[in-house]
């Protein structure tokens, strides 16, 4: 490990001088000639062998690792143990135990014994379980972003032995807005500008006989621009060892739970984003339909007023957006026949309707309360969803090989804006 460590040190820093160079000859404004075309072609030498001797230590590791290591049994200098014979115990099997010792330094877990005789025959440690590249104080804030195989919490709970082949996950609804929207999907990330036009206020004229057909006004466009932030999981650092011994599929599992974390984000921001390097949320553009009387409730009637105060050009195919206690209060109210105006779905799977309109479920709407927006009522396209490319699913595996850790990524990029032409295809109720 220490000599693949140098070896990766030593890449890195060639790459920091070619970088170096770089730099140096843009800002000069010149060509890479002479004295500095040696020094990069010199560093690039250098990088070159560092590289192939990276090769040849991976391979000669695997070969290693492909093979079986014969350990003598504690106690004996002979090689064999009470029994008077040999274990064997391959490569594999001897490098996880070590990193599961390795993994206890800066905790409460004490190593095993055999984890501590493990490390010792790879030279990793002195007396005690900890590796010389990473120091206690080192993994201590190192296990902030990271998994293990030995705290519970932290993953040592999926290695158990005897515990079901499946993970229990809590939930909790998210979403809302990618059912409120239309999505738009590019293979690039270059701003997309999406034209608009009003010309609502124009109309024909009628005109006698040969008589002058008279000056129209000229339509006018405007535009709204789609970029493509970046959205991150955030890394999630794994041991080797817990990807080995879990008794679920580690990666496929935290896949998922990278996914998610994106999706909860993309779905906070496409409905409260500010536009600060990240989506403009809906929410932050929408025009006021309805004001309701109460601080902290809404009648029946009030929603009927936000539904018609959206033109009619829109109400076709239009829904309604509310959080879960929104809902909630929704379902309870009646109208002056004492019936219900909601509407469970009649079959499974069906939405629930409120007024001949389906309703989205979205809990990073606002609460019932004074001056906040509880309800919206309107186009489920007027909302663009924008996505340059496919969401990328990262594995990180060299640059926390010194740590022996795979870190996970999600990124996204994408960019959400209401698109409001001018006739405000979506409204929001404002409780007074």
């Amino acid at each position: 490990m220490y000599k693949l460590k140098e070896l990766y040190e030593a890449r890195g820093k060639c790459i920091a001088e070619a970088r170096r160079i770089q730099e140096e000859v843009e800002a000069s404004g010149k060509l890479m000639t002479g004295e500095i075309r040696e020094q990069f072609d010199k560093n690039k030498a250098e990088f070159d062998g560092i590289m192939e001797k990276i090769r040849v230590e991976e391979e000669t590791r695997k070969m290693e690792q492909a093979g079986e290591i014969r350990m003598q049994l504690p106690g004996r200098n002979d090689g064999r143990g009470d029994g008077g014979e040999v274990e064997t115990r391959s490569a594999k099997e001897i490098t996880n135990s070590a990193l599961r010792g390795f993994l206890c330094a800066g905790t409460q877990v004490e190593p095993t014994e055999q984890q501590v005789r493990d490390a010792q025959s790879l030279g990793w440690i002195g007396n005690q379980c900890e590796a010389r590249m990473l120091n206690t104080a080192e993994l201590s804030e190192f296990r902030a972003t990271q998994m293990s195989s030995q705290i519970g919490a932290d993953g040592g709970y999926l290695v158990k032995p005897g515990m079901p082949m499946a993970v229990e996950n809590a939930l909790k609804w998210f979403g809302g807005m990618r059912d409120f929207a239309e999505i738009i999907r590019t293979e690039s990330g270059e701003t997309i500008p999406f034209p608009t036009s009003n010309d609502t206020g124009n109309v024909g004229v009628w005109i006698g006989e040969n008589k002058d057909m008279g000056a129209a006004t000229v339509p006018t466009l405007g535009t709204t621009n789609l970029g493509a932030y970046e959205l991150s999981s955030k890394i999630v650092k794994v041991p080797y060892a817990l990807l080995q011994d879990s008794f679920v599929d580690i990666e496929a599992w935290i896949g998922e739970r990278i996914g998610e974390r994106i999706a909860r984000a993309g779905n906070t921001a496409y409905t409260n984003g500010d536009g600060a390097n990240e989506a403009t949320g809906l929410m932050k553009d929408v025009s006021t339909g309805v004001t309701t009387s109460a601080v902290d409730e809404f009648t029946a009637d009030e929603l009927l007023d936000l539904k018609y105060s959206v033109d009619k050009s829109y109400r076709m195919g239009a829904k309604w957006m509310m959080n879960d206690s929104s809902i909630l209060f929704a379902a309870k109210l009646k109208d002056g026949d004492g019936q219900y105006v909601w509407q469970e779905g009649l079959t499974l799977g069906a939405p629930d309707i409120i007024r001949g309109h389906e309703v989205v479920p979205n809990n990073d709407m606002d609460e019932l309360g004074t001056g906040n927006k509880p309800v919206v009522f309107g186009s489920p396209r007027a909302y663009k969803i924008r996505e340059a490319g496919m969401m990328r699913f990262q594995r990180l595996v060299e640059r926390y090989a010194e740590y022996s850790q795979v870190g996970f990524l999600a990124v996204q990029r994408a960019d959400g804006k209401y698109v409001n032409a001018g006739t405000n295809p979506v409204k929001a109720m404002v409780n007074a």
